[in-house]
């Protein structure tokens, strides 16, 4: 022990926290950084949940929430833009 440690605090068991994340990544399209070649031509930037908690330093129900939003958001405008750069058939 040293100074700044107690007998209870060398007792404590030692517990894996690891957690699994079952969530759709989120995966952007950047063409400037396929321009500076940080990704190839036509490969995603894909942000997952794991990613977020990492960056947040914990999970909570707000990350949780902006992270469904964003991914929603993403998703929902990358079909809307889908669409519009379809030919039109008619």
């Amino acid at each position: 022990m040293t100074d700044h440690t107690t007998e209870a605090d060398t007792n404590r068991p030692t517990t894996s926290l690891a957690v699994e994340y079952d969530i759709e990544p989120i995966e952007i399209r950047d063409p400037v950084a396929e321009a500076l070649a940080v990704l190839e031509p036509g490969e995603p930037f894909v942000v997952t949940y794991e990613d977020v908690v990492k960056t947040a330093g914990h999970s909570c129900p707000t990350a949780a929430g902006a992270y469904r939003i964003v991914r929603y958001l993403f998703t929902s405008t990358a079909t809307v833009f889908s669409r519009r750069c379809q030919p039109d058939t008619n």
